[in-house]
């Protein structure tokens, strides 16, 4: 299902029609919608794009092997042995045809090379490169790339101990700002990854950022009305426009629960799930716990602060890697990731004062 995301799905179809000349970064807390909304966005699509999109959400990424499958689709039937002509051949083939691919296909033989190679993400990123250059020069196709949740690859090395994720970035700018052959599109719910990237010098000027938040309240009653949700006002003191607690809810609700009941245990959850982290951490270091819930106390109390990395980055990256925190580096600020967490904290607050 979609929902209050029209605006949204309109800027992004905008960025699409002019030329690639930026990698696009769709960011936000985590389930506020990004994933539900690029599929919506790929659904409409113009027909003369040709979406290929990538989830690594949940893969197991711990080499450049483990890329190139996630990537690539093995064409065992075919026997070419040279790159272009085989591109050349499958892009003979209508526009249906072209769009069931789900990864790029790549013929056994030349797969195996890339296994062999040395500088296997070299290979694959010409391979790819090659791919997208022909879609556009022989088929009059406008490929768009995306890839969801980006930073679990983060960790993987080439064979000189270099980070493949700097080699992919240079890649995508290769194929937005230096060639134009494609959009490309990262998502991603890590803030502090996206931090990471919105840092780095060598990506100024090639990037932009696109902010995928809760549903305002006027959008969340509209959403709440096509979810079937009573006292409106009371749903959104609790959870506020987290689409994702609005599907937790609704599942409450269907499984016979009042809307009382259900909000009440969705926030006892949440409670509980916090006081554990605390209690986790209170066990390992007292010192860093006390740290951590100053720290977490005053985003509580405030609602939203500043982000100042060197004062506050160790507690931060805490809160954030447990999915309480959330962190925007465009708009140097940091709140908790969702209102039904906020609603957590400040009860976590009161209990504490008492």
């Amino acid at each position: 299902m979609f929902y209050g995301r029209e605006n949204e799905k309109k800027q992004i179809l905008d960025i699409l029609k002019e030329k690639s000349t930026h990698i696009h970064f769709i960011y936000g807390p985590i389930n506020s919608g990004k994933t539900n909304l690029i599929a919506n966005v790929l659904e409409n699509l113009p027909k003369e794009m040709l979406p290929f999109y990538t989830n690594l959400r949940g893969c197991d990424i711990r080499s450049i092997d483990d890329f190139l499958n996630i990537f690539f689709s093995i064409d065992t039937k075919s026997k070419f042995e040279n790159s272009k002509e085989y591109l050349k051949e499958i892009c003979k083939g209508g526009l249906d045809v072209l769009k069931n691919f789900q990864e790029i296909p790549v013929p056994t033989k030349i797969f195996d090379l890339m296994f062999k190679s040395q500088d296997k993400g070299s290979d694959a990123f010409k391979y790819l490169e090659s791919f997208f250059r022909i879609l556009v020069q022989e088929k009059k196709l406008q490929p768009v790339f995306i890839i969801d949740e980006l930073q679990m690859m983060k960790a993987i090395v080439n064979s000189k101990g270099n980070p493949l994720i700097d080699r992919f970035f240079n890649f995508l700018v290769r194929l937005t700002k230096e060639t134009h052959l494609c959009h490309c599109i990262v998502i991603s719910s890590d803030s502090l990854f996206i931090e990471q990237i919105y840092g780095n010098a060598r990506l100024e000027g090639r990037t932009e950022y696109t902010l995928i938040d809760d549903l305002d309240k006027e959008s969340a009653f509209d959403t709440y009305e096509k979810f079937g949700f009573p006292e409106k006002e009371k749903v959104w003191n609790i959870i506020g426009g987290k689409l994702g607690d609005m599907v937790l809810l609704r599942s409450k609700l269907i499984k016979g629960y009042d809307i009382e009941k259900s909000l009440e245990m969705m926030l006892t959850g949440q409670i509980s799930r916090l006081k554990m982290i605390d209690a986790r951490l209170f066990r390992k270091n007292k010192e860093m716990w006390q740290q951590n819930r100053d720290f977490l106390f005053d985003v509580g109390n405030k609602g939203t602060i500043d982000f100042n990395p060197l004062e506050m980055y160790d507690q931060l990256a805490f809160w954030v890697n447990n999915n309480v925190l959330f962190l925007d580096p465009v708009a140097d600020k940091i709140k908790p990731q969702s209102h039904l967490i906020y609603n957590g904290i400040k009860s976590l607050i009161d209990k504490f004062k008492q």
